[in-house]
């Protein structure tokens, strides 16, 4: 397949991913809003500890099989039944599990809602781990239309549930009950589609031809889970349940550019470009060309973020939640170069280097950990964010440097290329933003007169590059 089949599929799979995955973010980020006006932040901070446990037990019935089942290609019908069949008992023992870390989490948190929360959630990861197959089957037909169907049908389910339990005066349990009714709509829908086959005999084979891919992919998921969500288990423990309401707030809020762009992105980037595999050059310009988009828009949203993040919290959640602003200012400044590193995880993916994206699994983790207890050990919610933007550079450029030195057998200078232009880009809006006056209006109205600001000045710095480099090809074919 040559580069413009390439870039045709791709284009077709992102716009397919795109209605269902803007449509899940818009209902998420509504009941978001919603929710902040009916819940605590105690609430919120409940929840959020809750959930980084689901993710935790959905890492042991995940194991790594999704991302297999969508590269290796030697898989037969009949293998992917005997995987099916082997997730539903990982779904069991996962579940079992889920309900016998209750009481050590109520223990922990001296908090006996956690022993009722871990009953619902051993229920949400069961249902989740039986739809591991069927998901990633339709993932690897590239039958990104059906998956956007099945979103749009699960997050409408969680929206309904969640408001109506939380109206009801649920409290924390709203955010829980939502997401296991989601989870149950996403079973039975995907279950229609692929049913499993029980009289398929279970068979080592099957699950060899996949281990050694899995078993890299799910020990980085593990060290990535622990990286990534440790700050919520020690900021829960060490400052309470409030502060960490306010912390997972602007966390979420930095990381929504993110899933806009991501979510649509890396679950169609990888099965595009496995057909990739022995070709890292191919890859390489294909990821360079994502990379240079990309940084197009994420460096300057980081500007308008540093610069708005008042505003935002404002507008998105009410003056109540005006604690989470300094700490959104703070990890604004990572938002460029996390979006562009949750794209990298697909190019290891495709390149079948996973004992590379475990590699840097490892180091991110064990550089992420040092930088939250440094950021417990000062003493607050905005340490940690200001010690994990210092450590999530650091570990963008690890990563880029296993990619571009170790997968494509390059060097950095492609990449300082295509991000030089979004770079000064950067730079001028934040130097329009800091001699600006700042605003006293609504914060819609603030938003909307910076947001504008933001797309005059991508407008002229996309024409004026257009330009030079239209006068540049003339000048060269003379």
């Amino acid at each position: 397949m040559d580069y413009k089949d390439t870039r045709k599929k791709f284009a077709k799979n992102m716009g397919a991913s795109a209605i269902g995955k803007y449509t899940s973010l818009l209902l998420k980020l509504l009941l978001n809003i919603l929710l902040s006006r009916i819940l605590s932040p105690s609430d919120f901070g409940i929840a959020a500890i809750a959930q980084v446990f689901m993710v935790f037990f959905d890492l042991f019935t995940e194991m790594g099989i999704g991302p297999a089942i969508v590269q290796k290609k030697n898989l037969s019908e009949e293998d992917l039944q005997v995987i099916y069949k082997f997730t539903y008992g990982l779904a069991f023992i996962a579940a079992f599990i889920t309900i016998t870390a209750a009481y050590p989490a109520s223990v922990f948190y001296a908090n006996e809602a956690y022993k009722k929360i871990f009953i619902l959630l051993s229920a949400d990861v069961f249902f989740q781990a039986l739809y591991i197959v069927p998901f990633n089957i339709l993932r690897k037909k590239q039958n990104f239309m059906q998956i956007s169907k099945y979103m749009i049908l699960g997050s409408l389910t969680r929206f309904a549930v969640t408001l109506v339990i939380a109206l009801l005066g649920g409290s924390f349990y709203a955010i829980i009950a939502g997401g296991l009714a989601e989870d149950i709509a996403l079973f039975l829908l995907y279950f229609r589609s692929f049913p499993i086959k029980w009289g398929v005999k279970y068979r080592r084979g099957a699950i060899k031809k996949i281990g050694s891919f899995a078993r890299n992919q799910f020990v980085f998921n593990l060290v990535n889970y622990f990286s990534r969500h440790t700050d919520t288990f020690l900021i829960g423990k060490f400052f309470g349940a409030a502060k960490l309401g306010y912390y997972d707030k602007a966390y979420s809020t930095s990381r929504y550019p993110g899933s806009l762009i991501n979510g649509v992105l890396s679950p169609v980037l990888h099965p595009v470009l496995a057909d990739k595999e022995k070709r890292p050059k191919d890859i390489m310009w294909a990821y360079l060309k994502i990379i240079s988009n990309l940084a197009f828009l994420a460096l300057p949203i980081s500007v308008f973020f540093i610069f708005n993040a008042k505003d935002i919290v404002l507008l998105l959640f009410g003056d109540r939640w005006l604690p989470s602003v300094p700490i959104l200012q703070i990890l604004a400044f990572s938002i460029w170069y996390q979006l562009i590193s949750s794209a990298s995880s697909s190019i290891y993916q495709a390149a079948d280097r996973t004992d590379l994206l475990l590699l840097t699994g490892i180091q991110s983790g064990a550089f992420n950990l040092l930088a939250i207890i440094a950021g417990i050990f000062l003493g607050s919610p905005s340490f940690v964010a200001l010690t994990l933007v210092v450590t999530f550079f650091i570990n963008f450029v690890f990563s880029h440097y296993l990619i571009f030195y170790r997968v494509f057998n390059s060097n950095f200078k492609p990449l300082l290329i295509v991000l030089a232009k979004p770079m000064l880009i950067a730079l001028a809006l934040a130097l329009v933003f800091s001699i600006m006056p700042n605003f006293d209006y609504h914060p819609l109205v603030n938003l909307l007169i910076n947001g504008g600001v933001t797309l005059f000045l991508l407008a002229l710095a996309t024409a004026t590059l257009y330009f030079l480099e239209k006068t540049s090809a003339g000048k060269r074919k003379q």
